[in-house]
C-alpha cells in the first residue's frame, strides 16, 4: 500500500505530521528515523519519548555535518531529554546528511522531502511517500543499522562534555 501526503501552509496540509504522530503513537517494537534537520514540534517529541518509555526501540540518526549549523545546535539542545527517555541518538559524520526516512515496526515506511521540524511540518511545501510493506521496511531498517554503525553514538556522557560555547549555542538556537 502506498500513500502520498503533503504539508503546506494551509490547515489541510498537515498530512505528514499526522501520519508520523499516528504511526509513532501506535508503534509496538521500533521507530527508526533518519533526518537531516531534526527539531520536532512538541507533539512529535511527546510521542517519541512516550514510545521509548513504553519499551519501543526509538533510534534517530541526525547529520553532524550540516549547511545550517543553527539547526544542529538547536537539535543538540533536545538531546538530554531524548536520551533520558531512552531514545538512541546517532550523529552521522561522513558527509552532509540529507535523508528523510523512517521505518516503524518493520513495515511502515516513509521517504520524502519533509524534515521533522516545525518549518517542514507546518509551513513548507513538502511531500512524503508512505508505504506498508515488510520487504521495504526490512531494507530501510538495514540501511538505518548500516548508517548507525558508521555514526557517532550520542550518550549522556558525551553531551556532558560539550564545551561552554556549544552549550550556549544550543541554548541560543
Amino acid at each position: 500500500r502506498l500513500s502520498i501526503l503533503s504539508s503546506d501552509f494551509g490547515s489541510a496540509g498537515k498530512g505528514i505530521r499526522k501520519a508520523y504522530i499516528s504511526a509513532i503513537s501506535t508503534a509496538k517494537t521500533s521507530v527508526l528515523l533518519t533526518n537531516a534537520y531534526f527539531l520536532p514540534p512538541a507533539k512529535i517529541m511527546k510521542v517519541l519519548t512516550a514510545a521509548a518509555r513504553r519499551g519501543v526501540r526509538v533510534g534517530i540518526i541526525l547529520g553532524a555535518k550540516t549547511d545550517v549549523k543553527i539547526v544542529l545546535w538547536a537539535a543538540r539542545g533536545t538531546y538530554r531529554r531524548m536520551l533520558k527517555a531512552g531514545i538512541e541518538l546517532y550523529e552521522f559524520n561522513e558527509r552532509i546528511l540529507h535523508a528523510k526516512t523512517g521505518v516503524i515496526d518493520g513495515s511502515w515506511v516513509t521517504v520524502g522531502s519533509s524534515n521533522l521540524d516545525a518549518l517542514s511540518l507546518r509551513k513548507n511545501l513538502e511531500v512524503n511517500a508512505f508505504f506498508q510493506d515488510a520487504a521495504l521496511g526490512q531494507a530501510v531498517e538495514t540501511m538505518f543499522e548500516q548508517d548507525a554503525a558508521i555514526s557517532e553514538r550520542v550518550t549522556l556522557d558525551s553531551i556532558n562534555h560539550y564545551g561552554l560555547l556549544q552549550r550556549l549555542a544550543s541554548w541560543f538556537a
